[in-house]
Parts: structure tokens; C-alpha cells; sequence
């Protein structure tokens, strides 16, 4: 049985009454959720240390002020300036066919730092997905000459769960499992690494780097220690500070730390740059009491900032917001897939699920159409024209932003994995999973 269904047995068959865990089964169900959030690459006494605080809490209500009643959706009219032709149309999707790449002359990973630059899709870094070992080579494909190439030996040492980001010119990168500060950009142009000045922030695993057109910004991420680091709720809480980089002074600047509400720790971050603003959609958590008994609270907020990011401003939401992939930016819309549930892990969703979506300053979200594999774990991509999907199973969609409406692709020739990396060329989508397979799909 795989992780995310021993989550969904425990959540089905242990509530009583529904919402509620008692004693060790809440533990497990904590355990299993962060080893998948980490990537597994959480050391076995770090794992038990978290099981320790989990037993201890006797019972534990989920609570969500999501679950409170919500005002109303804005009316929002549907945006219809998406293109009507072109490759990334529902109509030309339609029509594409599947077909298998070449693999990597690197080892199948997962966890690996990859950005798409416009031409190649890059990679470095990761877990081995064979015998689990850091690495610290990389390679390079070119979707012209359908060709992979190695790349030079980097400056940093392996590492997985980095913050990486493309910045029109660079790949960024820094930190990782390995208690990391530091980090390292590479130009494919001139196929040459270069270290980064050391970060005004601490060690940490699985931050965020988002490239606003001047700046990375690098936010969230777990606080990484030599030892454990848990909280009263158990597992790792997310660091809600954060500091950009300028490429072009070679410089770094510290940035506000995310107004969390007093009392709550931050659980997951999704930090994503929309237009001249970035946002954040913090899920947070809080430990409290309920008789004699430890509640665990959640919580979910969204900021945004803009120019310098010098504050962090509250952005009104209404919904509870989750995506297996975490949400898009269409040009003129937050697109957030239908997915993972809001204890924010790859938990299989309920039966009719569906994505959200807003338009910056027209008031409000709106509920998707439910799609053919929401209710199955998936990866996402944003083509222009249409958010496409493939799930688990090798089932493939795609959602046009107008109507509002799902239309089925051809199914892929295997199946994709949920932790699969997932491009949009400009002409063609690229999948490429832990196991070095290789596919492209288009017209």
C-alpha cells in the first residue's frame, strides 16, 4: 500500500466522528504526511522524533476556518482574451499524440532542482531513485535537437529539495538537505557555474524561489538544524521569513517575514509570482486544548506583495484553497489545480473535487468545472491557452479557461508519476518522472 493510501485508510476508517483521531493513528497519519512532504529524506531519528510528538497529543480535531461558513463568490466574468488558436488550445491539444525521449545520461532522480529556460529543460541534484544517494551532476536537454547534455561539474555539493528558480538567464539555486546555506547559479549560455554571495538566512530544506523580473525571492522552507526540529503539533513547521537576490549586484536584501496569525506556525507555503505582484498562500496550524484533550487547528491566508516586497499585505479569500501542484499563473488569472486536501500533502482528494481560480482585483475566486482527474493525484501545466493535466494513471486533460470545460486527451503510453516534472515549451509539453522516463506530448 503506498503512503498516500495508508493516509486515506486511517482518515476513512479511524474518524469518529468524522474529523476526528485519537492516540496513535493521528501519529501515523502525521508521519506518513511530512515523510512525504520531505521527500523522504528525513533521517530515521529525526522520523521518530516526530512519532513522539504525535503520540503524546491524545486526541486531535482538524479544524479549518475554511470549514466556517464563507460569504459568498464575487461574480466574476470569465476572462476571454486566451487565445482561440494556436499549439496550447484545447482545439490543437485535441489532436496531439504522445511520444517517448530519449533518457537522461544522468541517474534517475527525484527532489532535483529543474527549470525550463525556453530551450532546454535543465537539471541537478536530487535523490538517487535507485539506492536513494544525494548527487550533485546534472544535465541538460535540448528540445531542438532532441539531445541531452551533460553539464559541468557545480561548486555545490549534492543536495535535494533546493529553492530553484529560472531567471531569464541563469538557473538559480541554494540550499537543500544537506544543512545548506549556500547556492550557485549556471548559465547555459556559457556553460559556467558561479557561487552566490552567502544569504542573510539560515540553513533550510525545501524553500521557495520565485523570480519577480529583477529579484529571486527565496521564501518558506524548513529551519535545518544539526538534530530535530518539531513543534507542539508535530513534524517541522515551515520558516516564514525570507531574503531576495539581485543578479545584477551579485546581492542580497532580507525581506519582511509572513504576517502569521499569533499563535499558529506556518504548514505549508505555495509562493508564486502573478503579474508585478508575488503571493503567498500560507496554510498555518495552531496546538490547542479542548478539555483534556490536544486540538490541532488549521488555517489558510493569502498576501501579497509587490515592487521591492516590502510588505505583506492580507489578500481577501473566501475558499479554502489546495493543488496537487500548487497554483499557476495564466497571464490574467491565479489558477489553483484541484488536488491534495488542505493538510497539504499528496493525500488522494474526494470525489468532486475541483480547481479555483481569480482574477487579481476583479474581486474574488470562482469554483472550476470539475475535471476527469481531479478526484486522482496529478501534474499541471499552463500552455497558454489551457491548463492541461495528466494523472497517475496515464489519463490526460485539458481545461479551457473560457467555457470553462474539460476535454479529454489521448491517454500517455505509461503511467506518470505525481512527483513527474511537467513543461510547457511553447509548442509541446514535456513529463519527465523520478525514473528517468521521458515523454512529449503535441500536435
Amino acid at each position: 500500500m503506498t503512503e498516500p493510501e495508508k493516509i486515506r485508510t486511517l482518515l476513512a476508517t479511524l474518524a469518529d466522528p468524522p474529523g476526528e483521531l485519537t492516540g496513535a493513528p493521528l501519529a501515523r497519519v502525521l508521519t506518513i504526511a511530512h515523510g512525504i512532504r520531505r521527500r523522504r529524506r528525513i533521517r530515521s531519528v529525526v522520523v521518530a522524533a516526530v512519532l513522539v510528538v504525535a503520540v503524546a497529543v491524545p486526541v486531535a480535531v482538524f479544524g479549518t476556518h475554511a470549514s466556517q461558513p464563507r460569504p459568498p463568490l464575487a461574480p466574476v466574468p470569465a476572462p476571454t482574451a486566451y487565445p482561440s488558436t494556436g499549439p496550447g488550445t484545447v482545439a490543437a491539444l485535441a489532436t496531439g499524440d504522445w511520444s517517448s525521449l530519449p533518457a537522461a545520461p544522468i541517474a534517475p532522480r527525484s527532489a532535483d532542482a529543474t527549470v525550463w529556460t525556453g530551450r532546454e529543460l535543465i537539471r541537478w541534484g536530487g535523490i538517487d531513485s535507485k539506492d536513494g544517494r544525494l548527487l550533485g551532476d546534472g544535465a541538460a536537454y535540448d528540445a531542438a535537437t532532441n539531445r541531452w547534455q551533460l553539464l559541468p561539474p557545480s561548486p555545490l555539493g549534492p543536495r535535494d529539495d533546493t529553492a530553484s528558480v529560472w531567471t531569464g538567464t541563469a538557473m538559480f539555486i541554494w540550499g537543500g538537505t544537506t544543512f545548506a546555506a549556500d547556492g550557485a547559479r549556471y548559465d547555459p549560455r556559457t556553460h559556467q557555474w558561479r557561487r552566490l554571495p552567502p544569504a542573510p538566512l539560515p540553513a533550510r530544506v525545501g524553500a521557495h524561489a520565485v523570480w519577480t523580473g529583477r529579484e529571486v525571492l527565496v521564501l518558506g522552507g524548513t529551519f535545518a538544524i544539526p538534530g530535530p526540529t518539531t513543534s507542539p503539533a508535530g513534524g517541522f513547521p515551515e520558516s516564514s521569513d525570507g531574503a531576495a537576490y539581485d543578479p545584477a549586484t551579485n546581492r542580497w536584501r532580507s525581506l519582511p517575514s509572513l504576517p502569521i496569525r499569533p499563535g499558529y506556525e506556518l504548514y505549508r507555503l505555495d509562493a508564486f509570482a502573478a503579474g508585478d505582484a508575488v503571493y503567498a498562500l500560507a496554510t498555518s496550524r495552531h496546538m490547542g486544548q479542548r478539555g483534556s484533550a490536544g486540538v490541532i487547528q488549521f488555517a489558510q491566508d493569502v498576501w501579497r506583495c509587490t515592487d521591492s516586497c516590502a510588505q505583506w499585505l492580507p489578500e481577501p479569500s473566501n475558499v479554502r484553497l489546495a493543488g496537487s501542484r500548487g497554483p499557476l499563473w495564466t497571464g490574467q488569472e491565479i489558477v489553483v489545480p484541484a488536488g491534495s486536501a488542505f493538510l497539504g500533502v499528496p493525500v488522494p482528494a474526494p470525489v468532486g473535487t475541483h480547481g479555483w481560480r481569480m482574477r487579481p482585483g476583479a474581486g474574488g475566486w470562482r469554483e472550476m468545472a470539475h475535471g476527469p482527474i481531479d478526484d486522482s493525484p496529478h501534474v499541471s501545466v499552463w500552455t497558454g491557452g489551457a491548463l492541461v493535466g495528466v494523472d497517475t494513471q496515464g489519463r490526460a486533460a485539458a481545461w479551457d479557461p473560457v467555457a470553462d470545460r474539460w476535454t479529454r486527451l489521448p491517454d500517455a503510453p505509461r503511467r506518470v508519476d505525481n512527483g513527474a516534472t511537467i513543461v510547457w515549451t511553447g509548442s509541446q509539453i514535456l513529463i519527465l518522472d523520478p525514473h528517468g522516463n521521458m515523454l512529449r506530448f503535441g500536435g
